[in-house]
């Protein structure tokens, strides 16, 4: 029955030899039609969301999305060159059905509980209770998916397999995005039980997301020199930083988020103001959307920033506190040992990037000026000329990106195969 699809489902991920043969055919039928039985279970489990998911589609999802991560990081501990009979455009892919497509089932499921919630078919505490099961699948997946966004092989190379990590990451942060407004909609009556998994989940996300804008290169020659981790040049980048910006918005979340970055990255707090150890978590993030701004992240999701940094105003709670973490931000460093090193960032430098390594005492003081009087204003208009005095410190608008242009968002539909 539908357990023995299952077991067929999960083994045909073993299916993946990995071949690092230059040339080689397609995938033959036989690949082709177990990818066919991995998008008809996905409808099979999108059918049976009814308030919520039962335990038994979940358990298969985990299973199922597991021996995906397993898979694939398999596929990038070969490297970016290495050939896939199933991460391949007619097996698994945005033309057939991409990775993270099971993530996407509970994604679904949730969106459907919010809409009953939103026509007032559910209470808060019946959404939280149908919500559940949901939070026990992404609970039992999220190592394996953090795992996987965070490989440090370099994007597929043309020619080569399907990098399956971006759409991957997207369908998580997607299904972030709606959990954040479950917890939202569920209030204090939804924290109860399952409160410390979802505090676990949002903030492992979120630092997650943080240390992938590490894996990135602040200029078109860094990223082509040192190519680290999946690209950030897709919608999945789109999906992370709306997630941050909501995330933000939940209390609490940016302390355990910073507790989490200080215990990953070996910080040498050398030239950072006295007595600010502990936003020094808090400065890891804003270093990271400072590296973004100075080009590690596409024009096109730079547009996002100025928003991401008003709710990360709004948990600081002040300006002051504000322009401390930003200052900090500024000058907090890599300890300078070589098992220091975090993708792109490199031990002994500064975190936020090159054009902030030579910034003297009193540009900075100018600029931290300037941004507190705009902050202090926190609207829209405010925040974007932030963005824009910003982007004057991070070395001006970049003509060559070498970035694509704004993509949209992956099709997860699996009825067109």
């Amino acid at each position: 029955g539908v357990q023995s699809m299952i077991n067929v489902a999960v083994s045909g991920y073993m299916l993946n030899p990995v071949q690092e043969v230059a040339t080689r055919g397609s995938p033959d039928m036989m690949h082709v039609q177990w990818g066919r039985l991995r998008g008809a279970l996905i409808l099979l489990f999108c059918s049976c969301a009814n308030r919520g998911l039962p335990a038994l589609a979940v358990d298969a999802l985990i299973s199922l999305n597991n021996a995906e991560c397993q898979s694939i990081i398999h596929q990038c501990n070969a490297g970016p060159a290495s050939l896939s009979n199933i991460f391949d455009e007619s097996v698994i892919s945005e033309d057939v059905v991409p990775a993270g497509a099971f993530v996407i089932v509970v994604n679904n499921a949730l969106e459907g509980i919010l809409s009953m919630s939103s026509k007032q078919m559910v209470n808060a505490e019946e959404l939280a209770v149908s919500s559940k099961e949901c939070v026990r699948a992404l609970d039992n997946i999220r190592e394996s998916v953090f795992q996987t966004i965070v490989h440090p092989s370099p994007e597929a190379e043309s020619g080569s397999h399907v990098d399956p990590r971006p759409t991957l990451a997207e369908a998580w942060y997607l299904t972030m995005i709606t959990l954040v407004s479950v917890c939202n909609k569920c209030g204090s009556v939804g924290m109860g039980s399952y409160g410390s998994v979802l505090n676990r989940l949002l903030s492992e996300s979120a630092s997650t997301a943080v240390l992938i804008l590490f894996n990135q290169g602040v200029d078109k020659k860094e990223r082509e020199d040192r190519v680290i981790g999946m690209s950030v040049d897709g919608p999945h980048t789109f999906a992370m930083i709306n997630f941050l910006e909501k995330v933000f918005s939940i209390g609490g979340l940016l302390q355990l988020v910073s507790q989490q970055l200080v215990s990953r990255l070996k910080l040498d707090f050398h030239g950072v103001p006295t007595g600010s150890k502990e936003l020094s978590g808090a400065a890891v993030i804003f270093a990271a959307l400072l590296r973004g701004a100075s080009g590690g992240l596409p024009p096109w999701a730079i547009e996002g920033l100025p928003s991401l940094f008003s709710a990360f105003y709004t948990t600081c709670g002040s300006s002051n506190v504000f322009c401390e973490i930003m200052h900090i931000a500024i000058g907090i460093r890599l300890e300078n040992v070589p098992d220091a090193a975090f993708g792109c960032a490199t031990p002994g430098k500064k975190l936020a990037g090159r054009f902030f390594e030579t910034m003297g005492e009193k540009h900075v003081n100018e600029f931290l000026s300037k941004a507190k009087e705009i902050c202090e204003k926190n609207d829209a208009d405010a925040w974007r000329r932030f963005k824009a005095t910003l982007k004057k410190v991070c070395g001006g608008k970049k003509k060559d990106s070498g970035f694509n242009l704004k993509p949209t968002f992956t099709n997860w539909d699996c009825e067109r195969i």
